[in-house]
């Protein structure tokens, strides 16, 4: 969803953003880092969002039990013109959405109403100009600008926000967030708009793994008989894939790493109802960035964009880690990286398949996956996740509609 933008001319200069593709490629998953893993809808389809009512008279400010009406505008980031700023402005606004905390705009009426009224959000401007802006063109109970600085690689973000829904606003937050790389902007956009709030917040800690109850559920996962049975998806072309030393390897060129990316998908592997899973992997990299992902099908009638036109599955779940990040580093390169337990699940379809994704993207370079694990886990700590799964889903479905 697009975001109030600075305007530098005047109101009929176009809104487009500027592109960049080298961005793109990694900014494309902020959403399904943000998302509650259970509440991914099918491919093709969207999961069920209520629908954001058209804008009216705004509530007044101050309202008892009003959620705020909050404005993102687009931060700066002038290393990039603007790119990661605006892409931050979508997280912000995002994952206000899907909390239920606040009411936020359509893409479309923001983007008219910043037509008739423009306004540029910099970092320096006047506050009482920008609060003017804000509650004007908007009826917003906050407001939220800022810029990125450091590099697209190590983004540190500068944060300011306004609280309008008094007579007087007041700043609520001047603070900053060194992100070591862009998949650390969705936890500090949950602490940002957190503080917005006077609230805390706190990370949920995952289910812990107690006892392995299952060997290798995949097969091949050492690539010890070639790639069979696994398959290339992402590119283009089906080359850049190869089996070599008892390892897959990716060899990314520029044009590939920076669009489609590559990416190798296991065979499909049942799923028990309610059990929890672990996967492993051991990679290593000169310099792609790497996602592992396990993802869940549901049957539907129609197929799966993509598979073939009889397969009737279609992504329902998926479940994510960043194994550069949250692994350990050997002498040799080699990073061993090891998911939290996770229980495939879905609000309405029953998760009846899963298949591992290994994906290298953003830089050119060679990755080696190698080791690659699926098994049935005991855990502990895991009480509460269905009506956590069900209060995420009504938060969602409230997040973006008026009061």
């Amino acid at each position: 969803m697009a975001r109030p933008r600075a305007d530098r001319s005047g109101p009929e200069e176009p809104t487009q953003r500027p592109s960049a593709p080298e961005t793109d490629a990694a900014l494309e998953h902020w959403e399904a880092v943000a998302l509650d893993e259970a509440m991914s809808g099918p491919s093709g389809e969207a999961a069920p969002v209520a629908r954001e009512a058209p804008v009216r008279e705004a509530p007044r400010p101050g309202s008892p039990g009003a959620r705020p009406r909050l404005v993102v505008y687009d931060f700066e980031s002038a290393f990039d013109g603007g790119v990661l700023g605006a892409k931050v402005a979508d997280v912000l606004t995002g994952h206000a959405a899907r909390s239920g905390r606040f009411q936020t705009f359509p893409e479309v009426e923001q983007e008219a109403i910043l037509a008739r009224r423009p306004f540029r959000a910099s970092y320096d401007a006047e506050m009482d100009a920008l609060a003017a802006h804000a509650r004007d063109a908007f009826g917003a109970g906050i407001a939220i600008w800022g810029r990125v600085a450091g590099s697209r690689e190590s983004p540190v973000l500068d944060v300011l926000a306004l609280d309008l829904r008094n007579e007087k606003e007041s700043l609520v937050l001047r603070e900053r967030y060194p992100c070591p790389n862009l998949h650390y902007i969705p936890m500090a956009a949950e602490r940002i708009l957190a503080s917005c709030l006077g609230i805390e917040h706190r990370e949920e800690e995952p289910p812990r793994t107690v006892a392995v109850l299952s060997g290798n559920l995949l097969g091949n996962g050492g690539f010890e008989k070639g790639l069979a049975p696994w398959s290339i998806s992402d590119a283009a072309s089906r080359t850049g894939v190869a089996v070599r030393g008892g390892a897959a390897v990716f060899e990314l060129e520029r044009g590939v790493a920076e669009s489609t990316g590559l990416g190798l998908l296991s065979e499909y592997v049942p799923v028990e109802k309610g059990a929890h899973y672990e996967c492993r992997v051991r990679v290593r990299s000169d310099g792609p960035n790497i996602i592992v992902w396990v993802k869940g099908y549901a049957e539907f009638a129609g197929g799966t964009p993509g598979e073939r036109e009889t397969d009737p599955r279609r992504e329902v779940y998926r479940h994510q880690m960043y194994p550069l990040k949250k692994g350990s580093r050997g002498p040799d390169g080699w990073v061993l990286a090891v998911s939290d337990p996770f229980r495939p699940r879905h609000l309405r379809h029953q998760v009846g398949w899963m298949r591992v994704k290994l994906y290298a993207y953003l830089s050119p370079g060679k990755v080696e996956f190698d080791e690659v694990l699926l098994r049935k886990v005991a855990v502990e700590g895991a009480e509460g996740e269905d009506e956590r799964m069900f209060d995420a889903f009504e938060e969602k479905g409230a997040g973006g509609a008026g009061e």
